[in-house]
C-alpha cells in the first residue's frame, strides 16, 4: 500500500497509520517498532511474541530448541507448524483505526497469497535491508545467538559434512534469496544500516520512512 507523504502524515494524525516491517532477523524490525511506540504510541503487533505466547516460550534459545535446525528429525514437521501458526497470527492483526505496526518475522515471505494480500492491501510494507558488508556481520550472529529459522528448500547436506557445517554453507544462499524476496515485497526499501544504527535516533527515522515516499 505506497502512500505519497501526504497521505502518511495525514493518516499518522488521524491515528490510521499502518505499518509492516520486513526483514531478516537481527536487522531492526522490533527495535525501531519497540521506538515508535514509546515516542509516538503506535500499537506494536510483534508476530514472533504472539507465537511465544501460543507455545511458552520464554526466549529464543527455547524457541530455537523446539524448532530445530534443517537436519534435526523433527524440524520438517515444525518448520510446517510454524509457518501455519505463522499465518493464522498474522492474519489476526487488527486494522481498525489507529497508528498500528506489524511486526513480521523473518519468515514472512514463505507465506501463501492469502497473508501477502493482507499485508500488502493493509499496510505500508518497509523492508529494513541487508547490504553485502552487513551479511558478513548477521552471519556470524546468527551462529553466536541462533533464532528459530524457515530454511525452504535452501537447505542440503552433503556427504560426511556435519550438519552445522552444511548450515554455514547454505546459510549465505538463503540469506541472498530473502533479501531479493523482501525487496520484492515491500513498498519502502531502508538500509540496514539505518535500522540498526544507535545514531539514527526514532524521530529521524520516522522521517528517513516518510521521505522515503513519493511526493504529491
Amino acid at each position: 500500500m505506497i502512500l505519497t507523504r501526504d497521505e502518511f502524515e495525514q493518516k499518522f494524525n488521524d491515528k490510521s497509520l499502518r505499518i509492516a516491517f520486513i526483514g531478516m532477523s537481527n536487522i531492526g524490525k522490533s527495535h525501531r517498532s519497540q521506538q515508535f511506540s514509546d515516542k509516538f504510541g503506535f500499537e506494536v503487533y510483534g508476530v514472533d511474541d504472539k507465537m511465544w505466547d501460543l507455545q511458552g516460550f520464554s526466549d529464543w534459545e527455547e524457541a530455537s530448541r523446539w524448532m530445530g535446525y534443517p537436519f534435526d528429525e523433527q524440524y520438517e514437521q515444525t518448520q510446517k507448524d510454524y509457518l501455519e501458526m505463522e499465518k493464522n497470527l498474522t492474519l489476526k492483526c487488527s486494522i481498525d483505526d489507529k497508528n498500528i505496526i506489524l511486526d513480521t518475522t523473518g519468515s514472512v515471505i514463505y507465506l501463501d497469497e492469502e497473508v501477502v494480500d493482507f499485508i500488502k492491501n493493509n499496510f505500508l510494507v518497509i523492508a529494513l535491508d541487508a547490504s553485502s558488508s552487513l551479511l558478513k556481520i548477521m552471519k556470524e550472529e546468527f551462529f553466536v545467538k541462533p533464532k528459530t529459522i524457515v530454511w525452504g528448500d535452501h537447505f542440503e547436506i552433503e556427504d560426511g559434512e556435519h550438519g552445522i557445517d552444511a548450515l554455514r554453507r547454505c546459510y549465505p544462499s538463503l540469506l541472498e534469496w530473502r533479501i531479493a524476496k523482501y525487496r520484492d515485497f515491500a513498498d519502502v526499501i531502508i538500509p540496514g544500516e539505518v535500522s540498526r544504527s544507535s545514531d539514527v535516533p526514532e524521530d529521524r527515522f520516522f522521517e528517513i520512512i516518510k521521505n522515503s515516499l513519493p511526493k504529491n
